[in-house]
């Protein structure tokens, strides 16, 4: 269908309409250029924000892997260019973000515009998954109540890497690493949901029950580790 669009498509050059992108595709099937002299091939660039499917986009006209994707955005660093034929090139491009003032770090790497690996302090974006969170992260990973049933950012990470066997090196749980996969869960939008409504409206209000914790959640993590090196 995109490649449909992209054939009704005019192409102007100085302003004015030369023909169709259809003739620029027909070119190679008839043995000659119709319309694209003084240029080498039709560029068609595909452009959009980190993580909305530039990469995997171009993966399914071509029919084949030709760029590597993930689910991790900002995957993609530096312009790619193949031919579909021998007139119309595809170029992926790395996600657009525009820079923004006043937004804490710890929610733009919740959002994909801020690496997490290049976040000091990850606790704070740990508070933001827990107050949006629906259901809360402790019934989500059936974690243990600590001793006066207080959750905190710290409590919630050192609850989590002592159930997934997150250790640090001095033999306490690592809760840098239960704070990163949190992180990534959240923003690869599977198992963690995040609820946003009007102001005075909190997702906690909402009567939704923790599903059940899969036993492929190890595996899950451990293929999202390996897409992030």
């Amino acid at each position: 269908l995109l490649l449909e669009a992209i054939k009704r498509c005019r192409v102007r050059r100085a302003g004015k309409e030369v023909c169709s992108a259809d003739e620029w595709f027909l070119s190679d099937s008839s043995g000659g250029k119709v319309c694209n002299k003084g240029r080498e091939a039709l560029t068609v660039c595909l452009v959009g924000d980190p993580n909305m499917g530039k990469s995997s986009v171009m993966n399914s006209i071509f029919g084949q892997k030709m760029v590597s994707s993930s689910r991790t955005p900002g995957h993609t660093k530096h312009i790619q260019t193949h031919f579909l034929t021998q007139s119309v090139c595809f170029c992926d491009s790395p996600g657009i973000v525009s820079p923004q003032t006043g937004v804490p770090k710890s929610y733009q790497a919740l959002f994909g515009s801020y690496p997490i690996a290049q976040l000091r302090e990850p606790y704070s974006a740990v508070r933001h998954i827990a107050e949006a969170c629906q259901p809360p992260l402790q019934d989500l990973y059936r974690l243990d109540a600590p001793e006066g049933g207080v959750w905190s950012p710290i409590v919630l990470c050192e609850r989590l890497a002592v159930k997934k066997g997150m250790v640090s090196k001095g033999g306490r749980p690592d809760t840098y690493r239960a704070a990163n996969m949190l992180l990534r869960e959240a923003l690869s939008g599977g198992k963690i949901c995040m609820c946003y409504g009007p102001p005075g409206w909190a997702a906690r209000d909402l009567p939704i029950e923790a599903g059940d914790d899969s036993d492929d959640d190890d595996e899950h993590e451990s293929q999202q580790e390996e897409e992030e090196e």
